[in-house]
């Protein structure tokens, strides 16, 4: 049963329809003004039938209107023109001769989209009212507009748009730090808010400190806890490591999709040797073996890093590769051959060589050194060596000088020049037997005279000496010698031929560490020397004037392996670049 209440009364809208005169009512002689519904008056649903009783219930209440002068149309009855002093079309006034003027009005009466006006004026005469009927609405208004009321406002104290649920007011206007909402479960940090972490829930109120979607899983009490193992660290969340785990929550700082393998606590475990470099992970190194090891490939060559951690790799970090230049893809294992100056001792005239050493000692022809000018150089060479660059140096006895060479653009031609590097660095008859690039990239040499010399690349000559000496104090008597670096421990190697033994040089001090004494194995001492380290076997390759042989560095009780015999004396081993 739907009500529309009236001043002091409700009526049944579907109660049968009355006429004016049904109600006793009459319009009082003289001008009456038309009382309005009252202005709460609403109706759910309202046709024709329902607005008539409406009418008829003003009626009942004694409300005077003119429903029952028979020359006004108003809906329950019809206009008697024979009883009209003068009937006009709808909408019109006709005048007359009734003193005073008069003037009834039904106010507006809005029902949804219909509106029913009735208007009476009267000087004697009347004017026919008019019905307008529309599409009917749940709601009426009689002569009034609504206002909204207060609304709640509450304090944002952090700024996230979100207020504070415990300090909110009624308000009609908007007060100073306020939002419209109460929604914020930690007003006093800006990074707790609903949806602050839309990965977890892009509804939740959850708090977000490291600014990467996700929700901190311990947050404070009151707020929404989500999945982020770490939320003071944005390279730490949920599937950040790919790689090792698309849904665990792991640290992943050099953005490679692979998980610290020593996170914080709390993060999960990931197998990233070296979190803080992106060229180091597990398969970095595709063509070492075996596959998936953890390894630094800074020039991404596909070999890694033989020394990544620069004290010798292991200890945690990535493992050590065979590349002994990591900077350059153009110098690795793929690219650089087991090579030999040749001849040793070679009269002015002779070719001077470089020759490749085969897995027996066999020597192959690899390029013949020329002049700058095309001729054949009177040199005699007995050691050299390449730095990270590609460069060759090379000593030469007979002039005590440096040299560089340089067969880059020739080498398919067989061919590469021989020029020397400024004036000698020594008096005639100086004998430097070793020649080798360090760590630091520094060119040293060893001398007869049982010294650790430095060399300038750039002007050939001397520019430091210390004494080699044994961790007693002892002068090393060095004798016949060669030279080699271990790029996998960062350390200088000597052999000298004078005791058969192999040392360690620290390149600060000077001090030689035995590393393996040979001498239960050979008899005569070795000369000429040659030395070079193996970076994929991590064994060392020895010449002792005609023969080859491989040594293992680390195991003191290893004989040597005799490899073959060159067929000539050989005084140095050096690795270098193959053709490109």
């Amino acid at each position: 049963m739907r009500t529309w209440p009236t001043a002091g009364a409700h009526f049944r809208a579907r109660d049968p329809p009355m006429r004016c005169a049904d109600s006793g009512f009459r319009p009082l002689g003289g001008p009456q003004n038309v009382v309005s519904a009252h202005p709460s008056a609403a109706v759910s649903w309202l046709g024709m039938r329902d607005l008539r009783c409406s009418l008829a219930g003003l009626l009942c209440l004694g409300v005077p209107v003119a429903c029952a002068d028979p020359c006004i149309d108003d809906g329950l009855g019809q206009v008697d023109e024979s009883q009209c002093p003068s009937a006009n079309s709808e909408g019109e006034t006709d005048s007359g001769t009734t003193d005073g003027s008069v003037s009834d009005t039904m106010s507006t009466a809005t029902m949804g989209t219909v509106t029913m006006g009735m208007t009476s004026s009267q000087s004697g005469t009347t004017t026919q009212g008019t019905d307008t009927m529309g599409t009917l609405d749940d709601t009426a208004t009689m002569g009034q507009t609504e206002t909204s009321g207060p609304s709640l406002w509450c304090v944002d104290a952090d700024g996230d748009g979100f207020g504070d649920p415990d300090m909110c007011q009624m308000a009609d206007e908007q007060p100073p730090g306020t939002v419209d909402n109460d929604d914020d479960c930690d007003d006093t940090n800006d990074a707790t808010f609903p949806g602050a972490a839309p990965n977890d829930d892009p509804n939740a109120c959850m708090q977000d400190e490291d600014d990467d979607d996700w929700g901190d899983d311990a947050p404070p009490p009151g707020v929404d806890p989500g999945t982020d193992c770490l939320d003071d660290d944005a390279t730490t969340f949920p599937g950040a490591a790919p790689n090792d785990d698309p849904t665990a929550c792991m640290q992943d700082e050099d953005d490679d999709d692979w998980g610290d393998d020593a996170p914080p606590p709390g993060v999960d475990v990931g197998t990233d040797c070296l979190d803080d470099d992106a060229n180091v992970y597990p398969g970095a190194a595709e063509l070492e073996m075996p596959p998936g090891q953890c390894m630094a490939d800074a020039d991404d060559d596909g070999w890694g890093d033989a020394n990544p951690g620069g004290g010798g790799g292991g200890g945690g970090g990535p493992v050590g590769g065979a590349d002994c230049y990591d900077t350059n893809p153009d110098l690795n294992p793929d690219t650089m051959d087991l090579m030999a100056f040749t001849p040793f001792q070679g009269g002015a005239m002779t070719p001077k060589t470089i020759e490749t050493v085969g897995p027996m000692g066999m020597l192959g022809p690899f390029v013949t050194l020329e002049t700058p000018m095309g001729g054949v150089p009177p040199v005699n060479i007995v050691t050299g060596s390449v730095n990270a660059l590609g460069e060759i140096f090379v000593n030469d006895l007979n002039t005590v000088q440096l040299y560089t060479v340089d067969y880059a653009a020739t080498c398919m031609m067989g061919t590469g020049e021989l020029a020397p590097v400024g004036i000698p660095y020594a008096m005639a008859g100086s004998v430097v037997c070793g020649l080798e690039f360090g760590a630091d990239g520094s060119l040293y040499g060893i001398d007869h005279a049982d010294q650790l010399l430095t060399f300038d690349p750039a002007t050939g000559q001397i520019t430091g000496m210390i004494p080699i000496v044994t961790a007693g104090g002892a002068t090393l008597n060095i004798n016949s010698c060669g030279t080699a670096f271990d790029c996998s421990l960062g350390r200088l190697l000597v052999a000298n031929g004078i005791d058969h033994s192999i040392y360690a040089i620290d390149t600060s001090t000077g001090e030689a560490t035995l590393l393996r004494d040979l001498d239960p194995f050979f008899g005569a001492a070795w000369s000429p020397v040659g030395l070079e380290w193996n970076p994929l076997t991590r064994l060392a390759y020895l010449s002792t004037g005609p023969n080859l042989y491989e040594v293992d560095l680390d195991d003191v009780m290893a004989p040597p392996v005799n490899l073959g015999a060159y067929g000539e004396s050989v005084s140095n081993l050096s690795y270098l670049p193959l053709c490109q």
